[in-house]
Order: structure tokens, then sequence, then C-alpha cells
């Protein structure tokens, strides 16, 4: 706020021009850029799932806000008609609405988390808002998530719900539920196989079934569960990974599905499964590999069934190419094969000629169009990161996008016979939150690294930049390691607000990263401490040179999940960083294989078991290396991480401590893998900051 009495400024000794210029300058300081901060960043509204009526007129989405006062967050419904500025749908405080589907021209179905009633489904008329909100089922237990399709024999209803498998009632489950929670403090778990824990959770022997609502005209009557007794699950966990679709004539349904039993935690293979909704059939379409198959969409003609395929067994970052299953025939072939992408799940565009999709490329997300016929493979948008392509009227096409600078909104452009033409942005929910603000786009540079191949990498230059000055730089290394710095928005490493807080920030897409081709991303198998480790410290080097405003004697590096395992790497290995910071490292690679959940991860990474292959293990074990650690190291865990247990971290703190080497650990007793709570959040980044600061 300003005052112009503090200004010691008289108003009424000022002549008419002189007060012209004043407020001037007073609106200009007023209006000056500001920095983007933490603070900032929990302010801002996150679009989540999103659907198009049937005319394809109207648009609606999911909007979560959280206000920092009361520490409440709320998602709500959001949309209206095309090119107008969206308006509220849903308003209640502290609930949250998710998976908008319509099922009329102006009636919307979704789901409304709340503490009394759970996850129920809901409709609600766009145009009456909150007043028609009406709760349609109440069933004992709560539903995951469902998909809606008016087909050409009637509406078709399927839910997954999380059910113990001998139970063929959902108030069976409810009840073992409430037997649970009943136990109050004397709470245990009996295991005879693995899962024990999986990613946040210990396991509760519970499976997601998909069920069929059959009486659409009264959604509360119990469903049916389409896979009734079976060990499998779908979607897949912990993340509901592997979509699931409904057959145009509304007479099938497929689904991806992973066998529970005692082999599911070293090994990827899901499978493509299909349930006739008249015998309750089921058959299984990919029983031809033991790789992973995943996300199948039926064409709009129902002739064929699109999904993505693996190659190898045991590698879950193997290359996802999209393969197509004939109905008549029932034969498979690749469609993408040959292609060195990995794509994501296929859509197809309502005239059944190409399929939508899209993939990591070159530190980009980009769109693409596969046509069906030859397999031809083009981009339809090549910048930023760009997601979750659906129909959107006769030839339009609903997309998110989003890139460092711009957090998530919806756009559309036309696509006819292969070709896109109007790309247009349809919202801008946080033009308000950010209108102040400046953030400098994010700068792609490339470099010699490992094995002399080029190596990319991302610059985000500081809040204030001026090549006049000098300012600290920071590194990020991100985790995976098979994943990538992305031109996309983040509520967790988001390299803005390092910027905003004075730091150039520098990210390299070392080998093991996705998007350079599955060599670059095959790289890194065995080789977790050198080549990774050559692109960092050669990158840090090239950056450094090639911008001389940076200072080259206040450079730091973070690092989570593997990049908190480079961390621990590092710490061994030099000291050319001023500080560190490891968020969910790896400390011991050893003791790691017998703590974490997913073990086919360190048997592929390690090629093998530590009984089988011990050298591996240990060639590139951060714990080796102690008697070498130097560098003020900052440590942070989560209590709730069972990929990476919390016995990793307290070693990596116990090293530096008992070696005298300056050092603080941040623990988050509720949050798993990710910070995720937005107190929790600016708690992480104002410690992160301040132990950046404290060594620069």
């Amino acid at each position: 706020a300003f005052s112009l009495r503090t200004w010691g400024i008289q108003l009424h000794s000022m002549n008419k021009l002189s007060l012209v210029v004043l407020f001037a300058v007073v609106a200009a300081v007023i209006a000056q850029d500001k920095p983007f901060t933490v603070n900032k960043l929990h302010d801002l509204h996150r679009v989540g799932e999103y659907a198009a009526s049937p005319d394809g007129k109207n648009i609606a989405f999911s909007l979560r806000t959280w206000d920092s006062n009361t520490s409440v967050a709320t998602t709500n419904l959001v949309g209206g008609p095309l090119n107008k500025p969206v308006v509220e749908i849903t308003k209640k405080l502290g609930v949250s609405d998710f998976n908008p589907v319509w099922i009329g021209e102006d009636e919307i179905l979704f789901l409304r988390a709340t503490g009394d009633k759970g996850v129920q489904l809901h409709t609600v008329v766009p145009s009456k808002g909150e007043d028609s909100v009406e709760i349609k089922s109440e069933y004992p237990v709560d539903i995951n998530s469902f998909v809606f399709k008016a087909t050409s024999n009637g509406p078709v209803l399927i839910m997954d719900i999380d059910v113990f498998p001998e139970c063929t009632t959902l108030q069976c489950t409810a009840d073992k539920n409430t037997e649970v929670e009943e136990r109050g403090a004397n709470s245990w778990h009996h295991f005879s196989e693995l899962f024990v824990r999986h990613w946040d959770v210990y396991d509760d022997h519970k499976v997601s079934h998909l069920f069929i609502q059959t009486d659409m005209d009264n959604l509360n009557k119990e469903p049916y569960d389409l896979m009734t007794g079976a060990l499998v699950t779908s979607p897949v966990p912990p993340f509901a990974e592997g979509k699931y679709d409904i057959s145009p004539d509304g007479k099938e349904v497929v689904y991806t599905g992973s066998v529970v039993d005692r082999t599911q935690a070293w090994t990827t293979g899901w499978n493509i499964y299909t349930v006739d909704l008249e015998s309750y059939e089921i058959t299984c379409l990919t029983e031809y590999t033991e790789a992973r198959t995943q996300d199948p969409s039926y064409s709009p003609d129902g002739k064929y069934i699109t999904y993505l395929e693996m190659e190898r067994p045991g590698f879950e970052a193997d290359r996802l190419h999209i393969s197509i299953y004939d109905r008549e025939s029932k034969l498979s072939q690749g469609l993408t094969s040959t292609v060195d992408i990995s794509f994501g799940a296929p859509s197809w565009d309502r005239s059944g000629k190409f399929v939508l999709t899209d993939a990591d490329s070159e530190g980009f997300h980009k769109l693409y169009s596969v046509e069906v016929s030859t397999g031809e493979v083009s981009v339809l948008i090549g910048s930023g990161t760009n997601n979750g392509a659906q129909l959107l009227g006769k030839d339009t096409i609903l997309v998110s996008r989003q890139s460092m600078v711009s957090p998530v909104d919806l756009w559309s452009f036309t696509f006819f016979n292969g070709t896109i033409k109007d790309l247009k942005q349809l919202t801008d929910v946080n033009a308000e939150q950010l209108k102040d603000i400046k953030m400098h786009e994010a700068t792609s540079f490339t470099f010699k690294g490992s094995n002399g191949d080029m190596v990319q990498g991302w610059l985000v230059k500081p809040f204030g930049f001026s090549e006049k000055k000098v300012f600290p730089v920071v590194q990020l290394i991100h985790g995976g390691p098979e994943g990538s710095w992305e031109d996309s928005w983040s509520y967790r490493w988001n390299p803005q607000v390092w910027a905003g807080h004075g730091y150039a920030v520098y990210m390299i897409n070392f080998h093991g990263s996705t998007g350079f081709g599955q060599n670059f991303t095959d790289a890194i198998k065995g080789n977790w401490g050198a080549a990774p480790y050559y692109d960092i410290m050669n990158g840090t080097e090239y950056i450094l040179k090639e911008n001389t405003w940076m200072n080259s004697s206040s450079v730091s590096s973070c690092g989570a999940s593997y990049g908190g395992y480079m961390i621990n790497w590092i710490l061994g290995q030099t000291d050319r960083f001023n500080a560190l910071v490891a968020h969910d490292g790896m400390f011991d690679t050893v003791n790691s294989f017998y703590s974490t959940d997913e073990l086919w991860f360190p048997i592929w990474e390690f090629n093998g078991k530590p009984w089988e292959n011990m050298k591996a293990y240990q060639e590139y074990n951060p714990s080796r290396f102690v008697e070498n650690w130097k560098t003020p190291t900052l440590v942070i865990h989560g209590g709730k991480d069972f990929r990476l247990d919390m016995s990793q971290g307290l070693s990596t703190f116990t090293a530096l401590q008992v070696r005298n080497i300056p050092s603080e650990m941040l623990v988050f007793p509720e949050e798993n893998h990710w910070v995720l709570k937005p107190q929790n959040g600016i708690k992480w980044y104002n410690t992160v900051l301040a132990w950046l600061d404290r060594w620069q």
C-alpha cells in the first residue's frame, strides 16, 4: 500500500501538472513487476478433469482453490459456453467435485467427496448451479471414478470401486472397513505375500473392480461387479493407471488389469481385458506378452481397440507404442512399433481415421496424430506440455496446455483429415493471480555430455535479471530416473519459485531421461553414478561458462527421488557445490532393495537382485563414499514414503551429523514421496531457500 503522506507531500501545495506527474509515478510503482513466490504458487487455481457437452457448445471442468487463511481446499465445477468467461457450476466450500461428464445438454454427472457421505454420484444442471445439485448414489463405500457413454443401445455407466475380492456386496466391504476402523489403537496388518506397503499405504487386501449400474433411473441401486471374485485390479494402483472404456454399442467394456498375487511386486505385466455385458464373460486380449499393456480405447465404429504396449517385461519405463486390435479377426498389430517415441494414452478422432496421443519429446510434451491406415505420425502441437485430447464437437478437439510460465488451461483446435488449425485458448483461470508477476521463459540449451552425446537442459533466469548483475545459481535434478524436465508447470518442484527468489535455475536432462529416444533412456541402466553424473558436471561447467552473469562461486544443487540419490552420490564425488538438498533420496542401494515396494525397479536398474549381482549394487552406492563427504546438506523425507523408506533419509542425515558436516533434516510425517499439503509445501520451499541462502 502507498500513502502520499508517507512521502511528506502536501497535496494542497501542488499544481495540477505536479499532481499528474506524481500519480503517474505512483501508478508505475504500484504496477511494477513482482517476483513469483511459494505463497503465490499455492494461491493459484488448479484445473483438473474436464469434459465437453454432447453438442460441443459447452465445457465443464474441476477447479481447485485453497484458502491460505483457513487452510481449506475446495474443488468445484466451473464452465459454460465456449468463448465466454467460465462461471461457477457448483459452489460448496470444502468439498471436492470431480470427474464431470455431460449426460445431457444441460445436465452433468459428477463425483462429490464430502465428510459425511464419502464419494458419491451427483448431478447438477449447469444453468441452475449449486441449488440444482442432487445426490444420486448413497453406496456404503466410495466411488473412485466412472465412465459414462450414451451408446446406440442406451446409456451405460461403469464405476471403479475398491472392494474385498471375497465380498459379493458393497455392504460386505463396508462392514469389513468398519471392523478395521473399530480396532482403533489396536491396529495390525497380517501378510503372507507382497505387497506389504505400496507408495504411501499398507496394503489392505482390497482390489479395485469395475461395476456396472444397470438402472440409470435409479443410480442408488446396487451395481453389479463385472470382475466378481477376480484377483485382478483395475485401474492399477497406486495411481489408478490404465483407463477403461465402453463400446459404442454398449455391449462390451474393455479395461487395463493387473493380477494381484505375490509376483506383483517384481513383475510389470498388465493386460487388456474385455467383459461381455450380456454374458459377463471376461477375455484377456494380450496373453501373448508378459510386458505391460494399458489404456484401451474403442474406435468410433466399434471395430477396433487401440492400446499401449511395451516390449520388455520387468521394465516400467520401456517404450510404449500404440497397437490396434481388430475385434472381428481377434488379431493385434503394432501401429507405431517402429517409431522411437513412447506415447501416452491414445484417443480417436470422430472420423475414426486418426488417433490422437501425446509424448515426451526433446524437453517438451508434444501432441501427435497417428493415421490408422498408414501408421504415419505427425506433430500437432510441438511446444509446451499438452495432454488429454478429447472430442469437442464435430471436428474440434479439447486439450490442456501448460508451460514453465503458464499453469494448466484449456485450449481447442480444429482437426480435420490430419490437419490442425485455429488453436486458441479457452480459459485463463489465473489471469488475476498472475497479472503483476514477472516470470522468465525457460531457455533450452544443449552441450556435449557423456559418450559424446548431445544433452539438453533448461535455464530459467532470475527475477530482476540483468547481465550487468551477478546472481547465485541452483541446479535442480529430476527423479525417475526415467523422467525429464519439460516445459511444464509444477506445484512441487517449480523453478519459478527459485528464480523469483533471485536464483538462476538450470535443469539437465541427463542420460536416462525420457523424450530423447529409448537408447538414451536405457543408458542409465547399471550406470547410475556414471553417465548421469558426468552429464550433470559437464552441464554445470557449460552453463557457467556460457553465462558470465552467473556467480560460479555460488552454485548449489537440489534433487528428489533419483535426484536425491544423485545428491548423495555428488556428496562422495565432489565438493564443487556450495550447498546440497536431498529430498527422499537413496542412501544405500542394497538396503533400499529390501525396503522398497516395487522390486521390479531395482532388479531392472541394477541388472538383478543383490545376491545375484552385488557388484552392480555396490559400484554406485553412495554409502560407500561417506568418508569423502564435505558439503553442507539439507535432508528432507516424508514419513509415508514407502518407495524410498524413511531409513534412507535418516541414514544420510546420520552420516552427515557424525562427520560433523553442517546439516539439517526436515521431516514431514504425513507426506509420501511428494509433499502435497499446501502448508507443508510452503514450509518446504521456505526451508530449502533459507538453506541455500545461508551458504551463498
